[in-house]
């Protein structure tokens, strides 16, 4: 659903100890193309995303997440 749902409420107890997330996904054809339903797509309600292949996707998320640590360690010894 595209923009019409909100995620599942974020569950992980914060605590003092270190921790990493990682997300995994198992058999994904890099080739299959991510998109929202056609039924919750409308004029009224236009693709928040982008549609892409699900390699593009993850390839994507990749970067995004590599950006964001080059900035937190610029940040840290700054």
């Amino acid at each position: 659903m595209d923009c019409i749902t909100t995620a599942t409420e974020h569950r992980v107890c914060n605590s003092e100890k270190k921790r990493q997330s990682i997300v995994r996904f198992n058999g994904a054809n890099g080739d299959t193309i991510v998109e929202p339903l056609p039924a919750f797509v409308t004029p009224e309600n236009p693709p928040c995303y982008a549609k892409m292949t699900q390699r593009e996707h993850i390839t994507h998320q990749i970067e995004l997440a590599e950006q964001l640590l080059q900035k937190t360690k610029a940040a840290a010894h700054a």
